[in-house]
């Protein structure tokens, strides 16, 4: 059996219960360019960047270091509606980032002291409404 078709298989046992009872705090490896701050910008703001042609080259562009990003369980919610999962229970996970990193929608690794390393896609939801950094869900179906 492949790794991804066993890592499908451990995702769909995985339940509410599992996040609940889990450790506190999820780890999150990303490079750098991807990660983004939510930031206000006045109008009196100006950025001038200067860039001669000496000082870019293919051979110049340094080595991303990942940005390691902590997170937690803001909530656990039910879903409604059928689904295949073994447990027949959908439900999503939405994770806050005091921080208040954004990220693109994609499939990240997160690793958890008691659950370990899940792949997950993960979404943006914006700021937490709280002003307690930025959300972001996994849905379970």
């Amino acid at each position: 059996m492949s790794d991804a078709m066993e890592e499908a298989m451990r995702l769909d046992t995985l339940n509410a219960d599992v996040f609940r009872d889990a450790a506190p705090g999820f780890t999150l490896r990303v490079p750098s360019s991807a990660v983004s701050f939510e930031e206000t910008v006045s109008e009196e703001t100006v950025f001038e960047e200067t860039v001669s042609e000496e000082t870019v080259s293919e051979e110049t562009v340094p080595e991303e270091t990942p940005t390691t990003i902590q997170l937690e369980i803001a909530r656990i919610d039910g879903l409604a509606g059928d689904t295949p999962r073994a447990d027949g229970e959908p439900f999503s996970v939405v994770f806050r980032c005091l921080e208040g990193h954004t990220l693109p929608q994609a499939i990240y690794r997160l690793e958890n002291e008691s659950i370990g390393a899940l792949d997950l896609f993960l979404v943006c939801l914006g700021p937490d409404p709280k002003g307690e950094g930025s959300l972001f869900e996994a849905v379970f179906t």
